[in-house]
């Protein structure tokens, strides 16, 4: 009963992860439900991208610098 248990788990789990992935046109993953291009070329998750000051474009309508330097999507 226990490894029954433990398999339904890790199936979920599976399912959940897989789930927070988008598939881009040219083959790559983005998190979220949705591939977005952003204007150079490249694929984000979520319906807007945002050109940040490194030149990067991120996921949301603003950009987080993060304590390593790099930036990252938001709200």
């Amino acid at each position: 009963m226990k490894y029954s248990m433990k398999l339904a788990v890790a199936i979920l789990m599976l399912f959940t992860v897989v789930a927070q992935a988008a598939l881009c046109p040219d083959g790559t993953y983005v998190a979220g439900k949705k591939a977005t291009m952003a204007p150079n070329g490249t694929y984000v998750g979520g319906k807007k991208s945002t050109l940040c000051p490194d030149g990067l474009y991120v996921s949301g309508s603003r950009c987080k610098l993060q304590p390593d330097g790099t930036y990252t999507g938001g709200r």
